[in-house]
């Protein structure tokens, strides 16, 4: 696997993870924009919203998406 023309080994189990998170198998990192069509604003907005209610600052590679994913699973 490679990302950022880094060589690493993965075992089989997790191909899959490294894949979904922008890792390829034999070939070069795919290109991700996770904010694609989102306006800056609201995903700075969904971030602030989701420290205020969790008391914990969410993952920076998260879309809008599964930050709202992550906050309807906790009860928010």
């Amino acid at each position: 696997m490679t990302k950022n023309g880094e060589t690493l080994g993965v075992h089989s189990t997790c191909v899959e993870d490294h894949e979904r998170n922008g890792w390829v198998i034999g070939g070069e990192l795919r290109d991700l924009d996770d904010t694609a069509g989102v306006n800056e604003g609201d995903l700075s907005a969904l971030r602030a919203d989701y420290l205020a209610k969790l008391g914990k600052k969410p993952f920076p590679g998260w879309d809008v998406d599964e930050l709202r994913r992550r906050m309807v699973e906790a009860g928010v």
